[in-house]
């Protein structure tokens, strides 16, 4: 055990901090980069020191990654084309997508060229970098609950074949993952309930204190919300749940509120939308905007936020988004998970298509239910997910780790 005044040495001083990345979070196009975004410049804000070290898909990315403001240092690369596992190993498809033996060198280089402190890998499958050679603490964020989000991305598939395919995968998953994540000094997830899942199959250092979050100052309306649009559907489309969102949104929902409500504009934002989903969306007279740099003002302008998702794990951090703006929501059960959101306080809940259609047509016509859901949500979120006090959570975990090393 460190004395006391080694321990109170230990928080007082500033801390040299690597995270690993295995994806482009820069800019901000989607609820993780949100996350690791929050995290650094949260982190520096705080008076540590920052080194970012991510691996993307292409130079464009690199470039994107280069120029990430407020770090002391971003080094990035292009996947690198080296052979990491062999093929048909019992390794998840997504873990070989991503893990480089060149990487974790770089990984060791950078621990010794900036004498860091903590290493902060991003992303379940970031754990196949953790290794005794580091010989620093190592903390494992898992977004979500790989395994969790793999098993039921299965269930939703439209033929047996890709079921029982997806099932197998998932099922390699959640060895590997369970397997891996117990190497960690210290693994966080996205809500208590996911740290109880990990808990409870033999992770003994899981912690859900830095639950996703985010910054409600940059999204809280200044005065009234202008509201001239209808219906705000946000999502990053290479994320499968989002694009099987909108396609139940678009099949299913809105056939019957546009039955009952006619001139209704919508909103899809978020990139990479596939041009299929893009062609039903313009079908419908959607408008398409794409990946937007100002998301507040599309928050604030629309008088209703959905989020019809059915699958997936974690948190939805675009709810939490629309909750620091005081939009009125409207999302399935799975979509509002793990957040605490109370049914017909904060937001509405609707698991049916005709039930999702209803709860939009009552808002739309109720503006005084829309801000009476849009302040309770906003006020639960913000003594609970926001981003500098979370910040503040995670500093005392690093103090604790280093005090146990």
């Amino acid at each position: 055990m460190m004395a006391a005044s080694e321990a109170s040495q230990t928080a007082a001083r500033s801390l040299r901090l690597l995270f690993f990345v295995p994806y482009c979070v820069y800019p901000v196009s989607h609820g993780g980069a949100s996350r690791v975004t929050n995290t650094i410049w949260n982190l520096t804000k705080r008076g540590h020191e920052v080194h970012v070290l991510s691996l993307v898909g292409n130079e464009a990315e690199r470039q994107a990654m280069l120029s990430l403001p407020n770090v002391a240092s971003s080094d990035s690369y292009v996947l690198p084309p080296e052979t990491s596992y062999r093929t048909g190993s019992a390794v998840p498809s997504v873990v070989r997508d991503t893990y480089r033996p060149s990487i974790g060198r770089r990984i060791d280089e950078l621990v010794g060229r900036y004498a860091i402190d903590i290493l902060q890998l991003e992303y379940t499958h970031s754990a196949a970098y953790i290794a005794s050679s580091h010989g620093i603490p190592t903390v494992l964020v898992e977004h979500d609950v790989a395994y969790r989000s793999a098993f039921r991305r299965a269930l939703k598939q439209r033929s047996v074949l890709l079921t029982l395919r997806g099932l197998f995968d998932a099922t390699r998953l959640y060895r590997w993952e369970l397997q891996n994540a117990k190497k960690a000094d210290l693994a966080l997830t996205a809500s208590e309930q996911e740290a109880r899942i990990l808990f409870r199959r033999g992770i003994a250092k899981v912690s859900s204190a830095v639950p996703n979050g985010v910054d409600v100052a940059a999204l809280e309306p200044h005065g009234a919300r202008s509201e001239s649009r209808d219906i705000l559907f946000v999502g990053y489309f290479l994320h499968d749940p989002n694009v099987d969102a909108l396609r139940y949104f678009v099949s299913s929902i809105w056939p019957q509120l546009n039955r009952d409500c006619q001139d209704l504009s919508v909103s899809i934002v978020g990139s990479n939308l596939p041009s299929e989903s893009a062609v039903e969306a313009s079908a419908c007279g959607f408008r398409c905007a794409g990946y937007v740099e100002d998301l507040p003002r599309e928050l604030w302008s629309h008088r209703v936020f959905v989020a019809p998702i059915r699958y997936g794990a974690g948190t939805r951090i675009k709810l939490l988004e629309a909750a620091a703006a005081k939009c009125a929501i409207v999302s399935t059960s799975l979509g509002a998970e793990g957040l605490g959101l109370r049914d017909g306080q904060d937001l509405l809940i609707a698991d049916t298509a005709a039930d999702f259609a209803g709860a939009i047509a009552r808002l739309l016509g109720d503006r005084r239910l829309r801000a009476q859901l849009g302040a309770s949500a906003h006020d639960s979120i913000g003594s609970r997910f926001d981003w500098p006090m979370l910040a503040g959570e995670l500093e005392g975990l690093y103090y604790e780790l280093l005090e146990e090393t």
